[in-house]
């Protein structure tokens, strides 16, 4: 026998045959029940055209009863079928065109070769649709996380602790109530974690200073008892925008400014029992009322 191997990515397919290449046999079980006409298909189908028919094994005891499978009499065949009659029962040997059904079967296995690609490469298309969302949501994270870092490392020397302002690494700092934050001329920006001048916008944090207050440039002067958080919600809700609070705690006076330190003739002077609040920058979805 000549066997032929054909490897694929799915694994290995042997085909035998016959060594002149002309015919392949294989076994067939055919059997005439009860005497009467039967015919079969040949196995092979459209892949090829049987060419021979012969006995294997009879399905009886022939020691005890005559053979009942007679060639061309009780059993034979056509190009395409196998028949049987007159109680002939047995397993046959069926040989059929080898050279047609060995280029039919490999065509019929490219074919499914073929399916078979198309299957994994659907499969492969799904794998990368899922890996490409998970990249551009680890992107995202990554992005997410890259940002709240530079705000940490940006933002280490602003609010901790301190006893003088030689403890304050970042730039136009001081010690404020025993902790680091801008000087009164400088606000922070939580978007670069540096002290500057002007801000490109206003959150709603505001850096307290004792015992110094702003000479004038008071656009509302308010009263309240709920010391100085209570002032800045006052003077936030009014039509103004509030840059400084002036505070006098006895009385509760509450002085709010569109001025803050900083801007050209704004003077802030040393005012027993006052204190100023400054407002500090804001960054979009980090804005909130806090006072130091």
């Amino acid at each position: 026998m000549t066997t032929y191997v054909l490897l694929l990515c799915t694994g290995l397919i042997t085909l035998a045959a016959a060594e002149s290449l002309q015919t392949a046999c294989w076994k067939q079980d055919v059997s005439s029940w009860d005497w009467r006409d039967h015919e079969e298909m040949v196995n092979v189908g459209t892949l090829g055209t049987a060419t021979s028919m012969t006995v294997e094994r009879e399905h009886y005891d022939v020691s005890e009863s005559p053979s009942l499978c007679k060639k061309n009499e009780t059993f034979g065949f056509t190009e395409t079928k196998l028949w049987v009659s007159g109680g002939c029962r047995a397993t046959f040997t069926v040989c059929y065109n080898q050279s047609y059904t060995f280029d039919a079967k490999i065509n019929a296995m490219k074919i499914e070769f073929n399916d078979i690609l198309k299957e994994q490469q659907t499969q492969i298309e799904r794998l990368e649709g899922i890996v490409n969302i998970f990249n551009a949501t680890v992107i995202e994270l990554v992005k997410d996380e890259a940002i709240d870092n530079q705000d940490t490392v940006s933002s280490l020397s602003y609010g901790a602790p301190c006893v003088s302002t030689a403890d304050c690494a970042i730039e136009r700092s001081e010690c404020v109530s025993g902790s680091c934050k801008c000087d009164r001329d400088h606000k922070h920006d939580p978007r670069t974690g540096a002290c500057v001048s002007q801000c490109d916008q206003y959150g709603e944090e505001f850096t307290f200073y004792d015992t110094v207050a702003i000479t004038g440039r008071n656009d509302r002067t308010l009263k309240t008892s709920g010391g100085i958080d209570k002032c800045i919600e006052l003077c936030l809700a009014e039509s103004i925008t509030t840059l400084s609070i002036d505070f006098k705690e006895s009385g509760g006076v509450c002085k709010c400014s569109s001025a803050a330190p900083g801007m050209d003739g704004v003077v802030v002077s040393n005012y027993k029992g006052y204190g100023l609040a400054v407002r500090q920058c804001g960054s979009p979805g980090r804005n909130r009322r806090n006072v130091y």
